[in-house]
């Protein structure tokens, strides 16, 4: 029974070392005294202490090398892209997504906070000009959701917009007409799904995100907001 425990968690061991991102002599080192140790302790008899003692120090041995190794291939990563993000979590982000859209899909995952905004309407465009409407329509909710945080119609948007007015270094949310194309794209994308309720509130929100800016509020000069409200809505009552 005890030589069953101690071949499973070698085996653990082995499988941990095997596929960690290791390259070259290091991880040829490491695979070959995983297996070693595992073929130890799978032929030592369980009466025979000496043996299982050793085998006990090897899977010791292995572990701290594999430790070992994992904090240097950590200390190269971050002597070579600081913080991160790491080319390995850069790629796990990209898979599935279409190859056309990866650079834009890159620079929104590697961007950070600061520039998200920009970022998310960039890849919203792109998409849209593919057809590739569920990318856009993640984009530019992502987008719209960090453009509400602070320039929402309501209180918690006001007293969000007056600290962000004071800090010295801002992420990126826009300009008032910038803000309302955000919302006029996404009102286009409600339309295509045939949610005249959902356009009809992101057109008014265009509306008034061309009114108002970090300080002040001025008129609407933005007419065809006024006009796509009218229409979404007599369309919507349309048979």
């Amino acid at each position: 029974m005890q030589i069953n425990v101690m071949s499973s968690i070698l085996a653990l061991v082995a499988a941990s070392v095997a596929f960690a991102p290791q390259t070259g002599a290091t991880a040829l080192a490491l695979s070959s005294g995983a297996g070693t140790a595992a073929e130890l302790a799978s032929s030592a008899p369980a009466s025979d202490p000496k043996q299982l003692k050793q085998a006990e120090a090897e899977a010791r041995k292995l572990q701290r090398e594999h430790e070992a190794a994992e904090r240097k291939r950590l200390a190269d990563l971050h002597r070579l892209y600081g913080e991160g993000p790491y080319p390995d979590e850069i790629a796990a982000y990209l898979t599935g997504k279409p190859e056309v859209l990866q650079p834009l899909y890159k620079a929104l995952f590697t961007g950070g906070e600061r520039n998200a905004v920009l970022n998310f309407e960039r890849l919203g465009l792109a998409a849209m000009d593919q057809g590739s409407w569920q990318d856009a329509e993640f984009a530019f909710d992502g987008g719209l959701a960090r453009i509400e945080a602070v320039y929402a119609h309501n209180k918690q948007a006001e007293a969000a917009r007056s600290l962000f007015h004071n800090e010295a270094n801002k992420d990126f949310k826009g300009e008032p007409y910038e803000r309302a194309m955000a919302y006029y794209y996404r009102g286009l994308l409600y339309l295509r799904s045939g949610d005249f309720d959902n356009a009809r509130a992101s057109f008014k929100s265009a509306e008034y995100q061309s009114t108002v800016t970090e300080a002040e509020t001025f008129q609407n000069q933005f007419a065809v907001m006024d006009w796509l409200v009218g229409w979404t809505y007599t369309n919507r009552l349309m048979p």
